[in-house]
């Protein structure tokens, strides 16, 4: 099957490179813009020949290009900035268009230029302006430029610029990915279906989605770029490509310098803690007005202590006019919370004492000696106190009645010292981030930039487990780093091409931050997991570390591009593509340190729990992929007024849950098998994915200045543009870490073992101590008989339809609005569903009739199925993982930008649209948006799921603003320096969903 494989990609490869005639990306990398127009005589006729050149104002830099015989031209790959455009004809007047803005991944088309007759030593000046309509493509894009970055009153979350995009909403309770502000809704499509770049280049965590690197420093973005729809040379999601473009270094030293305080100082109390009906920290309930707090009765609420200072700056300038220039960033941030602590109140736990006195009187039991080792006292951080102290009945003969209030006490009861226990952990986060970058002009025809990011994060009293107060708490390091290359090469006027390679590592961990041996270097070094689920206030205590710590992954990405423009008559021809090698190796194995349930404490000092937990497997996970894809792209300039954006692209994405399949395989024909050897490997292993080699996207667009009706459309001042795409979404491997910590990739069993009654009761104790009793009988095990979490052997990419039409309208030199219809069908969305239902219980209950024809229930003496009646005979309970999702999108999308008129600039966005889906996401967020992600018809899991999705938002607003106060604007004098340059900015968003 590996020959097969490799067979069939090393062919198709072949097919794409003749088709081509490229090399390599499946996000094209778009960091530069580009100019278009169309050369005329005073009589409307082409000139073809014209000379065309673009100088960037910053560096001097210049970029050349010669009309075609249609008189067209395009100056591509330039860098955003603004430029002054030079066109020269013989026997005209040479026409100057100065001050043009170019914006990354757009084309600034200046229209028709209208030569005059004249000598060439004379000079037509005008003023240019960045175009408010977008008249050559269909794609549908918005820029942040570094005046909007930084002056808008987003703090450093500059992902929450997206959502004051037509189409962008909140993911809310549906969303589950990394964010830097927001997580991203994007017409209606799931919040990991985005794309991430800094520079055009892979800033994506593969686990659960998102950026990897929090770009945090405001002075140092150049634009922020939102593309919703777009052309050929994009790919890898079916929402929005986000892309963060780095500041470069111009002729003249520049720096800037800050800091941001915000605090607790003015904050006041919550709702809530002003009502006796809530509870505070301590588990009282708050005080009401004119009640006194008191140990027993209530607490006063305090507003805790909050700090965050971030501070930093950027330098750049020349390093050889004309020639090199270089930019540094810095920025630092530093949180710090204040608060009371945290306690156990009202459950109790023995006390010091209280453990003394368990020894004492129950010396056989494992109870002291677990509370000493792995107990709220054996950590010492938070200076661990208990209080409310109280004397409780405690025996080790299960059924013993110890509560007075129950009945006759039973003799074997002995009172024990307990109380609430409460510690307090700083929880500070410290963020480093720096970036540098250069910019060389090595020749007249080339240009290259390198740019390094480096961002360290520190997390620390971080509660995702059982609680500080129990001293189960995280601390998370975080490391991320990114190189980027980029080399630009004119051959010609007609023929550009652009290499780029770039390598990103990042490393995120969830470590104990009370117990030193529980981390990602040894992970059997953690205490188990002691449950406790009784009601009464030392019954309902957990202790020791959840089962999940610790975890974590290092995403390592290396990525080569190339992008290749060819111009042709009317055709601009875009060629290229991308080739990415993933190594992401992960470390996550829950209750490899086991887990003990109790109902209460007298059966924890029993030694008699209801459950144990131990799942026995390698908690390291190095999966890597290897990633392909190719694209053309054609925008066809049929008339100076009307083009055409026909494009196709096809991408791999390589399946990195083979590495389940191929480990399991590997696991179950070694010296240690973990199942029944005689039973076929297709029942007892990962089954292998095939490779989707299907993923063609085709765009087909458009572009169009009606010059009729003018009256009402405008001397070209109305465009109407529309087009239709098919994007593909990669997998994300959060659904694998849920495959290969289970069965049968790993051995996860449920039993009933007791505590040993000495150790350390870490992992690296229990493993030996319980694993003989994971299987008494010593036969062969039928994976059957464990729950199974698998992939459909049909894993593939989802795609969604995506289709858009509007016109847009510019209202003077300094109004746009536009109004446009974008709807969209996503197809095998990601979602989990029961695998193998139990039909037994169906038919016993009388709902037979709901199996469909050809199911039946498992009759098979022995068989695992035949619990419970399953369908299927060999397994138990089957979790699947697939493609068996959709979503439907339908949006009418409206904005009004503004361009510095009157001082103000500002974009209002409203978006009315509807989404339905059967299953917003593909686990459950106990939530909003998607409560659960099981359809509650096991045999049909559309019809009864379909419904308003959980990222429905039918009404969103948007209005982001920035105005420039009119007085003293030349900041003259003493007055005008410190009066004058002064802004209001302010942001609003309503939804409703």
């Amino acid at each position: 099957m590996e020959y097969d494989f490799r067979t069939k990609i090393t062919s198709l490869l072949a097919v794409l490179a003749v088709i081509f005639c490229a090399t390599f990306a499946i996000a094209q990398g778009i960091v530069t813009g580009s100019v278009s127009g169309t050369v005329e005589d005073p009589q409307g006729a082409v000139v073809s020949g014209a000379k065309v050149t673009a100088k960037h104002l910053a560096t001097n830099r210049e970029f050349n290009a010669v009309t075609a015989a249609g008189g067209n031209f395009s100056l591509r790959s330039l860098p955003p900035g603004a430029y002054d455009i030079k066109t020269e004809a013989p026997n005209f007047r040479a026409y100057e268009s100065k001050g043009v803005v170019v914006n990354v991944g757009t084309d600034t088309s200046l229209g028709a230029l209208k030569m005059e007759v004249g000598a060439a030593s004379e000079t037509l000046t005008v003023e240019g302006t960045a175009p408010l309509v977008e008249s050559t493509t269909q794609q549908i894009s918005e820029s942040f430029d570094s005046k909007k970055t930084e002056s808008l009153p987003v703090g450093n979350t500059f992902d929450s610029l997206a959502m004051f995009v037509p189409g962008v909403a909140s993911a809310g309770d549906a969303g589950f990915s990394n964010n830097n502000g927001a997580e991203l809704s994007v017409n209606g499509q799931r919040a990991r279906s985005n794309n991430f770049q800094i520079d055009g280049q892979n800033n994506n965590d593969n686990s659960i989605g998102g950026p990897s690197i929090f770009f945090g420093n405001q002075d140092a973005i150049a634009e922020l770029q939102v593309v919703t729809n777009y052309s050929a040379e994009y790919g890898r999601n079916m929402g929005a490509v986000v892309n963060y473009i780095t500041k470069s270094g111009t002729n003249q030293f520049h720096g800037t310098g800050y800091e941001f305080w915000q605090g607790s100082r003015f904050d006041s109390l919550k709702n809530e803690e002003k009502s006796p009906l809530f509870s505070g920290p301590q588990g009282l309930p708050f005080c009401a007005p004119g009640q006194s707090p008191s140990a027993t009765t209530c607490e006063n609420p305090v507003v805790p202590r909050w700090v965050d200072n971030r501070f930093g700056g950027t330098v750049g300038g020349p390093i050889w006019r004309d020639k090199a220039w270089f930019f540094g960033s810095a920025n630092i941030e530093r949180q710090r919370t204040g608060g009371l602590p945290s306690s156990s109140a009202p459950g109790l736990l023995p006390t010091p004492t209280g453990i003394q006195q368990l020894a004492a009187a129950f010396p056989g039991s494992p109870a002291a000696p677990l509370m000493t080792a792995i107990g709220p006292s054996s950590v010492a951080a938070g200076n661990p106190v208990y209080s409310n102290l109280q004397n409780i009945g405690v025996s080790d003969v299960v059924g013993a009645n110890c509560d007075p209030l129950a009945g006759a006490v039973d003799a074997s009861c002995v009172p024990i010292e307990f109380g609430s226990v409460s510690r307090f952990v700083a929880s500070p986060f410290n963020d480093y981030e720096g970036s540098g970058r250069v910019d060389v002009k090595l020749t007249n025809k080339d240009n290259f930039f390198g740019r390094y990011v480096f961002q360290q994060q520190l997390n620390d009293g971080i509660n995702f487990g059982l609680g500080i107060d129990v001293g189960d708490f995280q601390k998370i390091p975080a490391r991320d780093q990114q190189i980027g290359l980029d080399w630009v090469r004119n051959f010609s006027n007609t023929f550009i091409n652009q290499v780029r390679f770039s390598y990103s590592r990042a490393r995120f961990f969830f470590n104990e931050g009370g117990i030193p041996s529980c981390n990602d270097k040894n992970p059997l070094g953690c205490p188990a997991e002691i449950l406790m689920l009784g009601s009464a206030p030392q019954d309902k205590v957990s202790f020791g570390v959840a089962s999940g710590f610790p975890q974590g992954r290092t995403i390592n990405v290396y990525e080569v591009q190339d992008n290749m423009s060819l111009l042709f008559g009317k055709h601009t021809i875009k060629i290229g593509g991308e080739y990415q090698k993933q190594r992401s190796p992960n470390l996550f194995l829950p209750n490899n340190n086991g887990v003990y349930f109790f109902f209460s404490f007298n059966d924890l000092v029993a030694n008699n729990p209801a459950q144990t937990r131990l799942t026995i497997g390698d908690p390291h996970l190095p999966f890597q992929e290897k990633d392909l894809a190719f694209y053309l792209q054609d925008d066809w300039k049929v008339k100076d007024n009307l083009t055409l954006n026909l494009g196709l692209r096809w991408e791999w994405f390589q399946q990195a849950v083979n590495l389940l399949h191929d480990r399991s395989v590997a696991q179950q024909t070694g010296p240690n098998p973990f199942w029944d050897t005689s039973l076929p490997l297709s029942q007892n292993t990962v089954p292998h994915v095939a490779e989707d080699l299907n993923n063609f996207s085709p765009v087909v667009g458009f572009a169009w200045t009606p010059r009729i009706l003018k009256g009402f459309f405008g001397d070209d001042k109305t465009v109407i543009r529309g087009g239709f795409r098919i994007g593909y979404d990669p997998a994300f491997y959060n659904i694998f870490l849920n495959v290969a910590t289970s069965s049968p990739s790993v051995n996860a069993v449920t039993f009933v073992a007791p505590l040993p009654t000495s150790g350390s009761f870490h992992g690296s104790d229990l493993l030996p101590f319980l694993l003989p009793q994971t299987n008494p009988s010593g036969l062969p095990i039928n994976s059957g008989i464990r729950n199974h979490t698998t992939v459909a052997p049909g894993f593939h990419n989802p795609y969604s339809e995506q289709w858009n039409l509007g016109i847009q309208r510019s209202i003077g030199q300094r109004l746009a609005a536009e109004v446009r219809y974008v709807g969209n069908h996503g197809v095998g969305n990601f979602q989990s569903v029961n695998g193998n239902p139990a039909l037994g219980p169906l038919v016993n209950a009388g709902f037979g009739n709901l199996i469909p024809p050809g199911l039946v229930p498992c009759a098979t003496p022995g068989a695992p199925g035949v619990v419970a009646g399953y369908a299927d005979c060999n397994f138990r309970r089957v979790v699947e993982r697939g493609n068996f999702a959709w979503s439907k999108y339908h949006s009418l999308q409206s904005e009004l930008r503004m361009a510095n008129w009157h001082g103000v600039t500002a974009t209002a966005s409203y978006t009315w649209s509807h989404t339905m889906d059967n299953a917003s996401e593909i686990f459950s967020t106990a939530a909003g948006g998607n409560t659960l992600s099981f359809a509650q018809n096991p045999f049909d899991t559309s019809r009864g799921e379909r419904a308003n999705s959980g990222i429905d938002f039918r009404h969103i607003f948007g209005l982001a603003f920035i105005y420039e106060l009119p007085f003293y604007k030349g900041q003259n004098g003493f007055l005008g320096h410190v009066l004058g340059g002064w802004q209001l900015n302010s942001t609003y968003r309503y939804s409703t969903g």
